[in-house]
């Protein structure tokens, strides 16, 4: 059994547990809130949602001066490439930036290009990829993308030497069993050729 409060967000159930409960924005950006019906929440600041939130219990007569709060329950973002802890992130608050959202990652590793980060986003339906470069504070805070957004994908580029070690061809070319093996091959051709003109 479960009993919920209206408007609420905390859940109890009969093992005395509680959990958050959330309202799902859809696809028109709009949340089913109780009593209330469809709220348009696409666009608007915690605040401004709290706000309107608050004004239609009032208008609607359901409650007055409420207090109305308003939480991200699944802000995530996606952190890959040279950094030492790839993964997939869960923030708490409202908004994170680039250089904290690395910093969840335990920074980059000695492979990544400080100077090019990339932000994947996607807004209106379309991927779009800023550049930014983390050793330039001055350029990098006035970026669109130094505060991420939901879903963001925070990419470090590798630098040319892990590039060139995850291509197998020129790897192969640089190892030393390459140029044994090649030195086998010129020795025995050149056997095969004395033994011919004999």
């Amino acid at each position: 059994m479960a009993s919920y409060q209206a408007g609420s967000e905390i859940a109890t159930s009969n093992y005395g547990q509680q959990r958050l409960i959330g309202y799902v924005v859809d696809n028109n950006g709009d949340i089913n809130f109780p009593q209330l019906g469809k709220i348009h929440a696409a666009g608007l600041t915690r605040w401004d949602l709290q706000k309107l939130v608050s004004e239609r219990l009032a208008d609607e007569g359901l409650l007055n001066d409420a207090i109305v709060t308003v939480e991200f329950m699944n802000f995530r973002i996606s952190v890959l490439g040279e950094v030492t802890s790839p993964g997939t992130y869960t923030i708490t608050g409202d908004k994170i930036t680039i250089d904290q959202a690395i910093a969840m990652a335990r920074d980059l590793t000695i492979f990544g290009q400080r100077e090019n980060v990339k932000v994947i986003r996607e807004r209106n339906g379309e991927m779009q990829a800023y550049v930014v470069n983390l050793t330039d504070f001055s350029e990098l805070s006035k970026s669109p993308a130094y505060y991420l957004q939901q879903n963001d994908v925070v990419y470090v580029t590798p630098n040319n030497v892990r590039a060139g070690q995850s291509t197998i061809n020129e790897n192969y070319f640089k190892s030393g069993a390459f140029w044994v093996s090649m030195s086998s091959v010129i020795l025995s051709a050149t056997s095969l050729i004395v033994t011919i003109t004999k």
